[in-house]
Parts: C-alpha cells; structure tokens; sequence
C-alpha cells in the first residue's frame, strides 16, 4: 500500500492548504486546466473559513451530524443509496451558502464502527482542500467525495459547463492517490454539483468512460436534490 505524503494527505480537489485547530487556509491555484485550451488567471485571495460545521468527536475520526442516523450498509446497494441520500444533503445545505462563487468540498466516509459518516466542509474561491490528516480519516476509510464547480468561475459558456457537469481531471488524479493509498475502487464515487446545481454521481471503477472530461462525455447518474438520510442496518 502506498503511503501519502503530507501534502497528498490534504485531500486536494485543487489548490495548497495550511490549517490551524478548527480553521482552514484555502488558496485558490494559479492554474486550471480546460479541454482544447489552458485558462491561467493569478488570484490573490486567500480565503480563511472557521469550520464548525459537525463538529462533534464520533470516536471514529472526523466529524459528523449527529442528527444524521446511522449507517454501516454492508452490501454495495445499500451504501449507495446512502452515499446518495448524503450527497443530496450536502447540495441542499450548500445551496444555503455561496455556492455560485465559492467551491466546497466534504468526502464521505467509514468510522471505525463501520458506519458512514459525512465529513466537515472545506470552502474555497474556486477550489476547496481538506486535510485528512486533520480529519482523523485514513483514505482508505473513503467512499465518496463531493464537491461543486461555482458558476461565477466555471459558467458563462456552453462548453466550459458542459465540461464540469463532470470530475476534472485533477479530481480523478485525487481519486487514484486515494485508491493507492487503500481506498476500496470499487466503492468509491465523485459527486459533482454544477454550475446549475444539478448533482451527478460517478463510479471510480468508470474512470475511463468520463477521463478525460469533454463535452462529449456522457453524464453521469443524476442524483435526486430530495433524498433523505435513512437508517439503514
């Protein structure tokens, strides 16, 4: 199994992070890269976002709603359709939030129960970074990731939305590094919220139908906004 370094410990969907107790540092990247054309801008901000969101100790690593029930979902079925109803939750609260300019970013994963939780949320400009080693979630206790492409950085032309309906290419380069290190690739799913707030769910083990992301590319599944958490064995 291959071990992550300290930078590839901070869960990148782009961008460096530094973090203090309770506070992520999130600086917006130098660089984004579109398909048939390179977009480079510098920006200057850093955006420092005081996290308290689920900040409870589960004993498992991380942090969780404790109003979210439970659940360990032993079969594939069963943990999709949890992963799902997570994502749904996630999109609901971040629509509540700046999520037409500011991207934010959570993973889903297993405590050391077995059951599956929803991490805190990191918040950027146009990228968002969360650090595992932070966390207390080992990469190999992930299923899912999710995060949004805001529509004040990724909108404005046909083919450039069309494009992040879909993970970027950084996002599957994240997804290998978590596979390396122990994450289960048949268990593993990218949710991407776009720039119109649709959410889609996209399998690791169908990388290379959506690698790279054109205007081609075919959607993913698309994901109900009114999915619940449920208790589920």
């Amino acid at each position: 199994m291959q071990q992550l370094s300290q930078e590839e410990m901070e869960l990148i969907a782009g961008g460096i992070n530094t973090h203090d107790w309770g506070t992520y540092s999130v600086f917006a990247p130098s660089f984004s890269d579109y398909i048939g054309y390179t977009y480079i801008w510098n920006d200057p901000f850093t955006y420092d976002v005081t996290d308290g969101y689920y900040y409870t100790d589960t004993g498992g690593g991380g942090s969780s709603d404790p109003g979210v029930p439970l659940c360990q979902a032993p079969d594939d079925f069963s943990q999709s359709a949890y992963t799902d109803q997570l994502a749904a939750q996630y999109l609901r609260e971040i629509k509540q939030l700046d999520w037409n300019n500011k991207e934010y970013l959570q993973v889903i994963y297993r405590d050391k129960w077995g059951s599956l939780r929803i991490s805190s949320r990191a918040a950027g400009g146009d990228t968002a970074s969360l650090d595992l080693q932070f966390e207390g979630i080992a990469p190999a206790q992930i299923v899912g990731m999710i995060h949004n492409h805001p529509v004040s950085v990724y909108g404005g032309h046909p083919t450039i939305e069309q494009i992040n309906r879909h993970p970027s290419k950084n996002d599957w380069d994240t997804a290998d590094k978590l596979v390396a290190a122990g994450a289960n690739p048949t268990h593993l799913d990218l949710f991407v919220v776009d720039t119109q707030g649709k959410l889609r769910s996209y399998r690791y083990t169908d990388k290379a139908t959506f690698d790279p992301p054109t205007q081609y590319t075919r959607d993913g599944v698309t994901i109900s906004p009114y999915l619940q958490p449920e208790y589920c064995p």
